[in-house]
């Protein structure tokens, strides 16, 4: 599978577009449409960004996630349930994908439920992890975009 505009245009609809850096929620530096700033780029940090410059940045990372689950996948997916599985990996990672009673099910074939994905719509605050709407909210469509033929 690859990476379509509705692929984009789904994650876009979460993350936002930035044109300049800011701290997400998990407080770490973010640019574009959800891009973490690595060490190396720190030249982003005070960088104003054209759109090309966002979508160049959202196009890289978002082909990274979708190349490496399209590395593990196993069975044929239709393109709803490469989106939201992208959707979801760009968000959380792929270590969190991989390692999801989602993936688990998915790959052996087992019904996925909405529980898989809303399972992953809490955040720490004061070291307690609680329900954020925001989060569940985004589970909750990326399951149902994840079931529609």
């Amino acid at each position: 599978m690859k990476v379509e505009q509705s692929t984009m245009t789904f994650i876009e609809g979460f993350e936002g577009r930035r044109y300049k850096a800011y701290q997400d929620g998990a407080d770490k530096s973010t640019i574009g449409v959800g891009h973490l700033i690595k060490p190396d780029e720190k030249h982003l940090l005070t960088a104003i960004l054209t759109d090309d410059q966002v979508n160049d940045l959202f196009y890289i990372d978002l082909k990274s996630f979708a190349d490496s689950i399209n590395r593990q996948l196993k069975k044929p997916v239709t393109q709803n349930q490469f989106d939201a599985l992208c959707s979801f990996a760009f968000n959380l990672g792929m270590g969190s994908l991989l390692g999801s009673t989602l993936w688990k099910n998915f790959s052996k074939g087992t019904p996925v439920v909405e529980g898989n994905f809303t399972a992953w719509s809490k955040i720490r605050v004061n070291g307690e992890l609680v329900e954020s709407k925001g989060l569940l909210n985004r589970r909750k469509k990326e399951y149902l975009l994840f079931t529609t033929k």
